[in-house]
């Protein structure tokens, strides 16, 4: 993966469904300042193991 581009993800892990800290299902949110590739989202996620993970990012007119 290109490390200028992963320097500047914010990578959160969150339990959701939870009601104690490490139950519940683990999801990702991955932030970013622009649009990642499919292919690098999938690579994130699969190296997260996190069976949830969404990546949010500015619209490229913001």
């Amino acid at each position: 993966m290109p490390k200028s581009i992963i320097k500047n993800l914010r990578i959160n892990l969150y339990d959701a469904f939870a009601h104690e800290l490490h139950g519940g299902n683990v999801a990702g949110v991955v932030y970013g300042e622009a649009p990642l590739a499919a292919e690098l989202m999938q690579r994130l996620a699969a190296e997260l193991a996190a069976p949830t993970t969404g990546f949010v990012s500015r619209e490229p007119n913001d």
